[in-house]
């Protein structure tokens, strides 16, 4: 999709994109460089690991860095609290606990799509021009839905053209880390702060897709728009064969190369019995009801159904949706059978299918293991598809 130059020169700022290799440290460079003060993260977790880290930078997401300047454009704001899950907090103590069903009934995936869902996709995906939706309909169907006001107050903010409150000025430049989850309105926000965001993501890890106003087989908005393309030097997680295999299964969507491989050896086996639960290590899957099955046949006990839990998959056993797990790694990962309707789309070569697939398998350091017929899946993928449109 061509790029006009508006849209380049957001504000007059510029974008640099950097393109980070699953585990090739972009979190660690950021934290490390003396080139950013601010690193703009994703997530309000990511934004406490950071500072966590790096105590000396200032890590936020782009809602509580605008929210300065964008508190005093509304009024009647949909009152929302923002509520952690349980199961993101604690361990499931058996299949017999509520927190499993909690963790099962409110998957995204199970939520009807409302008016309000579309609007803010159509946020997501403002590039430019005037705003896309009627902003007063949009508060209105949050109060409505009961739904978080973060994407109305970005909305606002930038329709009124990103005003700086109490003498602020825009500051040089910014690190945005894992930008491939950024959307057109998060980085328009961001544009509207400093004068140049230089984003940290891989494409291949872009999960989010229509939820954030591009289509599956789009590269992220920071990618399209960047008006200069770098590469971090390699990956210390994954390395051959393992690298390369998911490189080539990544390729009809993004052609990565081989050349990122971590120097030691990772591999790729056959899991030749799924109904065994492993002791250890990073168990994933594409979707919540997958984990609910497995955990519930294999009879756990104490067990996490996420990474970053504060559990190291060294020492126990992890259960997570790959969503949850980027960032994440562990010396053994093992991904549990895709559907039928999955593994189908896996060979036809669905972008979103190739990237999950990715994903999860470059979360491993040694070994990941795969069943049988996913196996057999991934060679005739393999066999079928052919890099394509986009290249590392």
């Amino acid at each position: 999709m061509p790029t006009t130059q508006s849209t380049k020169r957001i504000f007059g700022s510029r974008v640099t994109w950097v393109d980070g290799e699953p585990g090739s440290g972009k979190t660690t460079f950021l934290g490390n460089s003396d080139e950013f003060d601010t690193i703009i993260t994703f997530s309000n977790g990511a934004a406490d690991n950071g500072r966590a880290r790096f105590p000396q930078k200032t890590w936020s997401t782009i809602y509580k860095l605008a929210f300065p300047h964008s508190k005093g454009l509304f009024e009647n704001i949909p009152k929302y609290r923002r509520l952690t899950s349980e199961f993101n907090r604690n361990r499931i103590a058996n299949p017999n606990d509520v927190l499993l069903t909690k963790f099962a009934v409110t998957a995204p995936g199970r939520k009807p799509r409302t008016r309000g869902d579309v609007m803010t996709e159509m946020l997501h995906g403002w590039r430019d021009g005037p705003c896309p939706v009627d902003l007063e309909e949009y508060r209105l169907q949050l109060k409505e839905e009961g739904a978080p006001p973060y994407v109305y107050s970005l909305a606002k903010w930038l329709d009124e053209g990103c005003p700086l409150t109490n003498g602020a000025k825009r500051q040089p430049r910014a690190g945005f880390d894992e930008a491939q989850d950024a959307s057109f309105l998060h980085l328009r926000c961001a544009l509207g702060l400093f004068d140049e965001i230089v984003c940290f993501g891989d494409p291949g890890q872009s999960l989010f897709g229509p939820s954030h106003g591009v289509e599956n087989d789009e590269n992220p908005p920071g990618f399209q728009v960047a008006h200069e393309h770098r590469k971090m030097d390699r990956s210390f997680r994954c390395g051959m064969p393992l690298a390369g295999i998911a490189s080539d299964i990544l390729a009809p969507f993004y052609d990565r190369g081989h050349s990122w491989a971590a120097s030691h050896r990772t591999v790729l086996r056959p899991w030749e019995n799924t109904a065994v639960r492993p002791d250890t290590g990073l168990v994933l899957s594409n979707n919540r009801e997958t984990v609910v099955k497995y955990f519930t046949d294999w009879n756990c006990n104490g067990t996490w159904v996420r990474a970053g839990g504060g559990a190291d998959p060294q020492e126990e056993m992890i259960l997570a949706v790959v969503h949850e797990a980027k960032g994440f790694e562990a010396d053994n990962v093992y991904i549990l059978p895709l559907s039928e309707p999955w593994t189908v789309r896996l060979v036809q070569g669905d972008p979103i299918v190739l990237k999950v697939l990715y994903v999860m398998m470059t979360r491993a350091r040694k070994r990941c293991f795969v069943p049988r017929q996913l196996m057999s899946a991934i060679e005739l993928c393999l066999e079928t598809n052919q890099p394509s449109h986009s290249s590392a």
